[in-house]
């Protein structure tokens, strides 16, 4: 809550243990009590289920509200109840063209069609016997949806996987000087790079929503999220 630069607190009664008026029943004097600007403070989250395009919650009042996104959500659904009393609700859909995939500048994964074009490119990638940059044999595993992890030895299986693919980690980039660093870096990039290949690629909303479930003002949306864990964490937190 703000108060306005007029504010004397002296002049607001108060008990014995100095709580605003609880005990004397006085309530202080509103021109002294001046809300700047409206309350759109947090008051209490709600329970919010999803249904295809639509999210529903029920207000502290009591009455349910139906909100069509106009998206197919995807994940959970966050609604937020505010002091004004409106309701923030927060929710993830598809990204159906998220476009290439956002490597730290110089980073790349390289795919090749033969273990010998793979080595000749890490060839290439050496000088004098120093690689110039961090480079990672890549096992792809493609049967219905496709995994990418750091090569730690042939599968069992000729078919579904191969180690044709390098991960290159630009030696500009901060990535950690210690080689477990390297390695971390490496697994969680291959991770977001798995979960981008499989189409987990998402928005983030918000919208603010009315007491009788009317949208008011713009909606907020925000591409490039990698992952639903993400995405979700994203929605929870508010913080986009």
């Amino acid at each position: 809550m703000t108060f306005s630069p007029d504010f004397d607190e002296s002049k607001v009664n108060r008990d014995s243990d100095g709580k605003f008026g609880e005990k004397t029943g006085t309530a202080p004097e509103l021109d002294h009590f001046l809300l700047v600007g409206g309350d759109t403070s947090t008051i209490a989250k709600l329970d919010a289920t999803v249904r295809g395009r639509e999210i529903s919650f029920e207000r502290p009042d009591g009455t349910r509200i139906e909100f069509d996104t106009g998206d197919d959500v995807a994940g959970n659904a966050v609604a937020v109840q505010l002091a004004d009393g409106t309701t923030e609700v927060r929710w993830a859909k598809y990204d159906d063209s998220p476009g290439e995939y956002n490597f730290t500048e110089g980073d790349s994964i390289q795919e090749f069609r033969s273990e010998a074009a793979r080595d000749a490119f890490i060839a290439e990638q050496i000088a004098d016997g120093v690689p110039k940059n961090h480079i990672f044999i890549v096992q792809k595993y493609s049967h219905g949806s496709d995994s990418f992890s750091l090569y730690e030895g042939r599968l069992n299986d000729q078919w579904d996987s191969a180690p044709s693919n390098v991960l290159v980690l630009d030696a500009k980039n901060e990535h950690g000087i210690e080689e477990a660093n390297l390695r971390e870096a490496a697994v969680i990039t291959l991770a977001d790079y798995t979960s981008w290949a499989n189409g987990e690629t998402y928005a983030v909303n918000s919208a603010i929503v009315g007491v009788n479930g009317e949208e008011t003002g713009d909606r907020d949306t925000v591409y490039g999220y990698t992952g639903s864990k993400y995405a979700q964490e994203t929605i929870e937190a508010g913080d986009f």
